[in-house]
């Protein structure tokens, strides 16, 4: 049985009797499945700092970040001029108040967008798709700690290769690269996983293809010896499924769980947080098509079975999208609520950034959002020094055109512009059922 919960006050008025000795008996059941209604805030929650970057004629968005040996959060992202395919790479480093430390962009031939950022000895290591005689392919490039581009790279297949998620091989030395293969018009793609040495050359690479369609969106350390992947599978019927697979080191199975959830799903992040555990967020789509519910479950790390799971519901589309995981035992898992595409932009519908901190059994203590301009989306949070929670995104800024002599009348024109957020480090609330074994990837 699921539960709904609206948050509701009442008083009791209870009248005066013969005081009974009581005994309070502690409920540590984990209900095993949630929704929750949220509602929109109506103010924002407070933030260290945020910055915006963008020009009128431009559509930009920062895309992943990375904290330096130096502690500055340094962000990467895409500006695209209108009319023009390929994107240029751009570069920011801020200080701890968010002022601009260096500020490069990078006209790269055939780019058409950034995907990841890693921090690397040398410097940055950044994935992002490249064109080339009309199909896709996966570059890497590799930067100074300044921001100069020093090498190239590209991996191309026999179709199109769309990188999907980059990150350190669990022994430090080179990459793991999750990508999807296939037929971008048919839009059929089956998952690829390449391991790539500090140079950018493929030393190995599996493929992965069940289903009519598949992706590996995400890719999360499990350990020494294991990854966790999640994305989704589709199938002869269409319907997409959340999916989530435990790999060895090499890249070979130890197992693989599908998620049917309403009309579909697909899990976004999944991520080790206490031992034996793994929490998973991502979003599902109700079969009687109302709005999509933002998804976050715990499943048991040795073999995929389902522990809990909660929806996240409302006005507003809701999709998981990250986690971040803390040592006392709390999570952060970051949910993008967006405008239904059937409804028309209005004043209190704009896109917003949901922040949930969940713990262990799945209680939820507090959830913080995060707005700018006309709307504000986000692509990725990582973890700061002091344990902020640093957000890459980008927002919709309005630009008034000043009228031109003999036209007494302004206009305004919507532009994306890139967005970076440091918010404040998620609180720790304490649960009397719980004492936590944390996981330390």
């Amino acid at each position: 049985m699921n539960h709904r919960f609206f948050l509701t006050f009442a008083l009791l008025f209870i009248a005066a009797a013969p005081a009974v000795a009581q005994t309070r008996v502690r409920d540590c059941s984990v209900d095993r499945e949630l929704i929750f209604e949220m509602t929109k805030a109506e103010y924002g929650a407070y933030n260290v700092w945020d910055a915006v970057f963008g020009e009128m004629n431009t559509d930009e968005r920062f895309v992943s970040s990375v904290v330096a040996d130096s502690g500055n959060v340094v962000a990467a992202g895409e500006t695209a001029s209108y009319g023009k395919a390929d994107k240029a790479l751009h570069l920011v480093e801020f200080d701890n108040r968010g002022r601009v430390v260096w500020d490069v962009s990078h006209a790269i031939a055939g780019l058409t967008g950034i995907k990841k950022m890693l921090l690397t000895a040398e410097g940055f290591t950044i994935a992002g798709t490249s064109v080339a005689k009309g199909r896709t392919a996966v570059w890497l490039g590799f930067f100074d700690t300044a921001g100069k581009l020093l090498s190239q790279k590209t991996i191309s297949g026999n179709q199109s290769l769309l990188p999907e998620d980059f990150i350190v091989q669990n022994n430090g030395k080179g990459f793991l690269l999750s990508a999807s293969s296939g037929d971008a018009k048919k839009k059929l793609f089956h998952a690829v996983l390449y391991h790539i040495d500090a140079k950018g050359r493929v030393t190995d690479d599996h493929a992965y293809m069940p289903g009519l369609d598949n992706r590996i969106i995400s890719l999360s350390p499990g350990g020494k010896d294991y990854y966790y992947a999640s994305g989704y599978l589709r199938g002869e019927d269409g319907r997409m499924t959340g999916w989530i697979l435990k790999l060895n080191k090499d890249g070979s199975l130890v197992w693989q769980m599908q998620y049917p959830r309403g009309a579909s799903a697909q899990v976004n992040k999944a991520l080790p947080m206490v031992k034996d555990s793994v929490l998973a967020t991502g979003e599902t789509t109700p079969l009687n098509n109302g709005n999509k519910a933002g998804w976050v479950m715990m499943i048991d790390g040795n073999t995929g079975a389902l522990n809990w799971q909660r929806y996240y519901t409302g006005a507003m589309d809701q999709s998981g999208l990250d986690i971040l995981v803390n040592m006392e035992g709390m999570a952060s898992v970051m949910m993008q609520a967006s405008k239904p595409a059937n409804e028309e932009p209005v004043e209190g519908n704009q896109d917003f950034v949901r922040l949930l901190t969940v713990n262990e059994r799945g209680v939820l203590f507090k959830s913080d959002e995060y707005f700018n301009a006309e709307g504000a989306q986000g692509w990725q949070m990582i973890g700061g020094r002091a344990g902020e929670r640093i957000l890459t995104g980008r927002t919709d800024i309005v630009y008034k055109i000043e009228p031109k002599p003999g036209d007494p009348v302004e206009t305004l024109k919507h532009g994306w512009d890139s967005w970076v957020i440091v918010a404040a480090p998620m609180e720790s609330f304490a649960d009397e059922c719980l004492a936590a074994d944390i996981f330390a990837p």
